[in-house]
């Protein structure tokens, strides 16, 4: 791959990887569009480092508190236990969805419906409400943990239906939007593994993955202040309702045009 690719590639990664809409139904996209028909699995490890690295610094302070909170704490959704609860479902699912990867990360129509979902989702903070406890519990932490896990098909999008999930439960903006950030941390590390497990052909240019480490790292950083301030804005529903005309866009687009 090019310089212009791999930049387009970990911009978009960066970007779309904490932004409710999709990066891994953009990545089908991209790809789809550069022809590219092999998985890309040392560039998905590189880019998957960068947006690691740009969630960790982001939410360095709560991975901090996380690690120091006493189990029995269990005020705080920071407390690791919730975290826990919240990666048995992602786990579980992501692997089942996982042995499906041939399918789903190989059709543009797919990722074209999903992300037509994904932007229905988003709009539904601003209707509906099935608690209006803001304190996290083990059964929050657990639905939310389903939502991460259902979020592997591309075109879903993790941080999107992670928050959508946490603001219906009854948390509070900034608090969905972290917890959904601390989550992402283990999440991305196991994506990491399953990707090292494979075979990597590494056969390009260092210093072109090591730009494409770095703009997904910058981008990354980028969407994940954003995306905070505007759930702080949004409060008790996120503002993640200015997402959808993007998704349903973008979603019939694929439809008509792309086949």
């Amino acid at each position: 791959m090019d310089v212009g690719q791999v930049s387009i590639l970990a911009l978009v990664q960066g970007l779309t990887e904490f932004l409710p809409v999709s990066s891994s139904g953009h990545l089908v996209v991209l790809q789809h569009f550069f022809g590219i028909t092999e998985p890309q699995l040392f560039l998905d490890i590189v880019l998957h480092v960068g947006t690691l690295g740009a969630v960790v610094l982001f939410l360095r302070k709560e991975i901090l508190k996380s690690l120091q909170l006493p189990f029995k704490d269990l005020s705080t959704p920071y407390n690791p236990l919730y975290v826990l609860v919240a990666l048995i479902p992602t786990g579980i699912i992501g692997l089942f969805l996982e042995r499906k990867a041939d399918v789903l990360f190989s059709s543009p129509s797919i990722v074209a419906v999903m992300l037509i979902i994904t932007g229905t989702l988003l709009l539904l903070p601003k209707f509906l409400r099935f608690s209006n406890n803001p304190r996290i519990t083990f059964l929050k932490a657990f639905l939310i943990g389903v939502a991460q896990g259902i979020a592997v098909t591309p075109g879903i999008s993790r941080s999107g239906i992670t928050i959508v999930v946490g603001l219906l439960l009854g948390l509070r903006g900034e608090e969905a939007g972290r917890f959904s950030f601390l989550i992402s941390v283990p999440a991305i590390l196991g994506a990491l593994f399953l990707e090292l497990k494979k075979s990597v052909d590494f056969n390009s240019n260092i210093a072109v993955y090591v730009l494409g480490l770095v703009l997904a790292f910058l981008s990354g950083l980028f969407a994940l202040n954003l995306l905070i301030w505007l759930i702080k804005k949004g409060s008790t529903t996120g503002n993640l309702q200015y997402f959808s005309p993007y998704c349903w866009g973008l979603g019939l687009c694929l439809l008509i045009f792309v086949r």
